[in-house]
């Protein structure tokens, strides 16, 4: 006799097989940033582009972001979720033109159920838009303007119906813009609570 765990369960491996027979990738705009846009591509329920934004500084420092678009309805797990679920990972081609400063992390903490009650086992996941960031530093003398990072994203997504596996799914990082430094962005801060201090 099978329990509603197990029901549960084979619905959601059925759903994935259905689903990676039946979904096509299609190519999207998708805005990155506020301030750029870059080229992002449709995989089914969810979105997924990537840019490169470098500090303001002429460090050759930056971020390398990955934003995913989930429908509603839809969702992703996290980074940190544990197996049998699939976590969400990031991994980054090897460049010479370009290094990993740290790991990739979310802009926004997980939806937690700490018991999920088909799955018994705390749940982490990931609806609506989230962006996950990984510091960058570019080798001296790259063209910030002509290098691409080559971005492979694995995963789930999941809704109601059941999950359907995200499996090396490939984007281009591009440049898409500066950011504030982090001395400028302090600077900035503290002005702006000198301000208010003399109101």
């Amino acid at each position: 006799m099978i329990n509603k765990v197990g029901i549960s369960f084979l619905l959601a491996i059925l759903s994935s097989v259905l689903f990676v027979q039946c979904t096509d990738a299609q190519s999207n705009q998708l805005p990155v940033t506020d301030k750029a846009k870059n080229s992002g591509q449709q995989h089914g329920p969810y979105n997924l582009a990537s840019s490169l934004q470098l500090f303001d500084d002429g460090s050759n420092r930056g971020y390398l972001v990955v934003k995913v678009d989930i429908d509603q309805g839809s969702y992703i797990y996290s980074m940190s979720q544990k197996k049998p679920l699939q976590p969400t990972k990031i991994k980054v081609e090897p460049s010479k033109s370009f290094r990993l400063l740290g790991a990739f992390k979310s802009d926004r903490p997980a939806k937690v159920i700490e018991k999920d009650p088909v799955f018994e086992q705390r749940v982490e996941k990931h609806e609506g838009t989230i962006q996950f960031f990984a510091p960058i530093e570019l080798a001296q003398g790259v063209d910030h303007k002509k290098l691409q990072a080559k971005v492979v994203f694995n995963g789930q997504v999941c809704s109601d119906m059941g999950c359907r596996p995200i499996q090396n799914v490939k984007s281009t990082a591009s440049f898409a813009g500066y950011l504030k430094s982090p001395a400028r962005q302090a600077a900035a801060n503290a002005g702006q609570s000198d301000q208010a201090s003399r109101r």
